[in-house]
């Protein structure tokens, strides 16, 4: 009995070190994908009168957040950003960009109005690109979900709003 296991482990070996030879794991290929942004319009909820909301083309003025401004919301101070997608690695397209952040102001020093953590983040983002070709047609959607603000992972790179 044991000399037959030996020989099924004998006969297992064997064929895996032949067949795994062969098999190789796939490397990491890198994609960098560049969505251009423009028209960015932010809406900020930190103001009295939630129906004021999107009823002008004109800024409706923000009370800022705290601790720089004192008249401000401090934290989960929420807002909505939204903006035309207008190319996707400089191919022209059609889209809609929407951010929804909600400040925590996470920081291992907090001072009035900030959270207290080991590392530093400004914001819980969510983001949605609805991508579409130059003719409408629909390519998709790309959604993200995040902390904001702070230092990048290690190995990663922080993204660029300079484009």
């Amino acid at each position: 009995m044991i000399g037959r296991k030996l020989n099924v482990i004998r006969a297992a070996s064997l064929l895996m070190a032949t067949c795994c030879y062969h098999v190789y794991g796939q490397s990491r290929a890198q994609t960098n994908l560049t969505i251009d942004i423009q028209n960015v319009g932010e809406y900020q909820r930190d103001i009295a009168d939630p129906f004021a909301f999107a009823k002008t083309s004109a800024v409706t003025p923000s009370k800022g957040y705290r601790p720089t401004s004192p008249e401000g919301i401090g934290n989960f101070a929420p807002n909505i950003t939204i903006g035309d997608i207008v190319a996707v690695n400089r191919q022209p397209v059609k889209g809609l960009y929407i951010s929804r952040p909600v400040a925590i102001n996470a920081t291992p020093n907090p001072s009035a109005s900030q959270s207290i953590a080991d590392v530093t983040r400004t914001a819980i983002r969510e983001q949605i690109s609805d991508i579409q070709q130059a003719d409408g047609t629909a390519v998709g959607f790309i959604m993200t979900t995040g902390l904001s603000g702070g230092r990048s992972a290690a190995g990663q790179p922080w993204p660029r709003h300079d484009r």
